[in-house]
């Protein structure tokens, strides 16, 4: 893991915690959260003029949190594909592929709680659950290992209308967007290097922050105005945090080491495709 890749922390961190912990409550009684039920995987936070709208009727005043709270894509699949039955894909397991011995709840994912993925001007982070080969008490056991449930093993036994929905692609350590991994394969295509894409993110992620940051502003300047007509001193409020404060807007644009290295890690996932693509043309 680079340096400046890190996992969340501060406010970001508390507001995947909250999702999960909210995400949790709801399945307590109910065969689907909430977003499910509303025909969405997604949790986006309010817009910035609702979200500081909030936060100036609220207890503390106005701050700049609700602009630091990404989206979170829930990701729970065996909720919704009951047909398809999760088993343990390990050879050397007794219960390899036995469908009598089906997957297990783990648990929730808690460091980091959710897992981050890089996107055209921001991030998003993904939320699901860990599932287990339970080991039994005697006789015959499973291998007790441990999968999330984006892993490859798991999204190969799902119907693949489902597995579509998925948004990114991950690897060992690093996520990347869908779309964006499309764009960035494309221009390295027609030689927009790996160096270049890295700058050109790094300026989208950042213009976004810049944005949120002047939205914040222009709602202090007009908080300060109300202030002033009613005849009160001027009021201080918290700075809108830095791009890499991991504490507050806790921002990452991926460096051109990154790109070099999910891109081969998606080149080589797509290899057969394109090899059978190649295969099937003809010679003329």
């Amino acid at each position: 893991m680079y340096s400046d890749d890190l996992p969340p922390a501060g406010a970001v961190e508390a507001y995947l915690a909250s999702v999960k912990d909210k995400v949790v409550q709801e399945l307590n009684g109910n065969a689907l959260p909430l977003i499910y039920q509303s025909g969405s995987f997604w949790i986006h936070p309010p817009d910035a003029y609702f979200g500081l709208s909030n936060s100036t009727k609220s207890s503390g005043g106005l701050a700049p949190l609700p602009l630091y709270q990404p989206r979170v894509f829930v990701w729970l699949p065996h909720l919704l594909d009951r047909q398809s039955i999760l088993t343990c894909q390990n050879h050397e397991c007794s219960y390899y592929k036995d469908s009598k011995h089906p997957l297990t709840f783990k648990a929730w994912n808690d460091n980091p709680v959710a897992r981050r993925v890089v996107d055209i001007k921001d991030n998003y982070y993904i939320l699901t659950q860990r599932m287990q080969c339970r080991k039994s008490g005697s006789g015959t056991t499973g291998c007790g290992k441990t999968m999330n449930l984006y892993d490859p093993l798991i999204l190969d036994q799902l119907n693949p209308g489902l597995v579509a929905e998925f948004p990114a692609f991950l690897t060992h350590r690093s996520g990347i967007d869908k779309t964006l991994m499309t764009l960035i394969r494309a221009g390295i295509a027609h030689r927009v290097s790996s160096n270049a894409w890295s700058n050109i993110l790094r300026e989208l992620h950042i213009r976004d922050h810049d944005i949120k940051e002047m939205k914040y502003l222009q709602a202090v300047s007009n908080a300060q105005k109300i202030h002033q007509k009613m005849g009160n001193p001027p009021k201080e409020y918290e700075p809108f945090s830095g791009f890499k404060d991991r504490n507050g807007y806790c921002g990452f644009a991926p460096s051109q080491w990154f790109i070099n290295n999910i891109y081969m890690d998606y080149m080589k996932h797509i290899r057969p495709i394109l090899d059978q693509c190649m295969a099937a043309l003809s010679g003329f």
